[in-house]
């Protein structure tokens, strides 16, 4: 039961991670000529999120406490023209505190105004922005469906090769012609007296 279980969580993990693997390819493809984003906002911090020029941007907010109006916290999504094709880059590398490397990035940004043409708040001091290539994401969500992939087709080679039914796994040594778990028929199947002997 608990094989059968983990049989199928993994499928579910599979379909998941492909479904994310779409998404993001269908994502880095429109970051071509659009900048897709969402943010949220609220008192003390925010959130924004957004796909530029095949890299995927997180930025994290900390504003004033004791603002004097601080907003409703609330969920927005915006998309804007396409950046040039260094500015995501560009923005990183010029704060005093970055890192980036082939599109990875980190930054604590300067109190600067935000990217030209982008649809942001101001930014205050002290925030951080993370980035992440799309590439790098589409190429982690296809780990788990190739495994799948390779998985069956191993499992179903074995099957044909062993006395297992090739459609469910049955195990077929009783009644090697047909399954009588699926009532599928075994293409090339031997007798039981023919592999004896």
């Amino acid at each position: 039961m608990s094989r059968r279980l983990a049989r199928w969580a993994f499928i579910i993990a599979s379909v998941l991670s492909l479904a994310l693997f779409l998404a993001t390819c269908a994502l880095w493809a429109r970051s071509s000529w659009h900048t897709d984003g969402v943010r949220r906002v609220g008192a003390r911090h925010g959130h924004i999120v957004f796909a530029a020029r095949g890299i995927l941007v997180w930025q994290v907010l900390e504003r004033n406490a004791a603002s004097a109006s601080p907003p409703a916290p609330e969920w927005v999504l915006w998309s804007d023209r396409p950046t040039r094709p260094s500015e995501v880059k560009d923005v990183f590398r010029t704060q005093r505190h970055h890192f980036w490397w082939a599109g990875f990035g980190w930054c604590e940004l300067d109190p600067l105004p935000p990217m030209g043409g982008m649809s942001m708040p101001p930014v205050p001091p002290k925030d951080e922005m993370w980035a992440v290539p799309l590439w790098a994401i589409a190429t982690a969500a296809a780990v788990l469906p190739a495994c799948r992939i390779v998985l069956a087709r191993r499992s179903r080679r074995r099957r044909r090769t062993s006395l297992e039914c090739p459609n469910c796994g049955y195990d077929l040594r009783a009644t090697p012609d047909r399954c009588p778990e699926c009532g599928r028929e075994r293409s090339g199947a031997t007798t039981a007296g023919s592999r004896s002997a």
